[in-house]
């Protein structure tokens, strides 16, 4: 690279003839050591007490999140123990036991309707309990033990099935229902 000569220059023109250029020290551009120390620090207290808050929070939510598996445990328990007692409430010999303690007695002159014409088949008898001795003395046999064990298997059946909550403090187990000790 050359240098251009001011003759052979048109655009440039000749040198000026004002102050020369010197150039300027150099400026730092280094911050000073304590700022930045406290600065790097401060971002660091400021991390470890986010990080601290998070796990905590995430704990809290740990804590929460098994006392809420623990009640929908409880609660799918309750609810086959329920669905069971309605099974069992709706088979036939159950029915027969409840119509037979409402004063329903079984009538073996069956009476059917045709529901596609309307028409009636059988004959309408009136029925006095007497018709079926054995069939009526087997409902009463049946109905005197069940109301003899329906209690006793009832509350067995309630203190099986009886929800266990968890107490977040300790983690032990606890039973809602009485002292089993003190129904034996």
């Amino acid at each position: 690279m050359t240098a251009i000569a001011p003759e052979l220059s048109p655009l440039i023109g000749p040198a000026p003839a004002g102050p020369t250029l010197r150039p300027l020290p150099p400026v730092s551009r280094q911050l000073p050591a304590v700022p930045f120390a406290l600065l790097v620090f401060g971002l660091l207290l400021v991390g470890m007490v986010g990080y601290l808050v998070l796990q905590t929070t995430l704990q809290q939510q740990a804590f929460t999140l098994n006392d809420l598996r623990a009640e929908a445990d409880a609660l799918s328990a309750q609810e086959s123990y329920l669905e069971a007692g309605l099974a069992a409430r709706t088979t036939p010999q159950e029915l027969a036991r409840a119509a037979q303690t409402l004063g329903m007695v079984a009538n073996p002159y069956g009476t059917f309707i045709d529901l596609t014409s309307g028409q009636v088949t059988g004959v309408n008898q009136v029925v006095a309990g007497q018709e079926l001795p054995k069939l009526n003395q087997a409902l009463a046999n049946a109905m005197a033990v069940t109301s003899v064990a329906a209690p006793a298997l009832t509350d067995a059946a309630t203190s099986a099935v009886a929800p266990a909550t968890t107490d977040s403090q300790t983690g032990a187990n606890t039973a809602n229902t009485a002292n089993q000790s003190e129904e034996a």
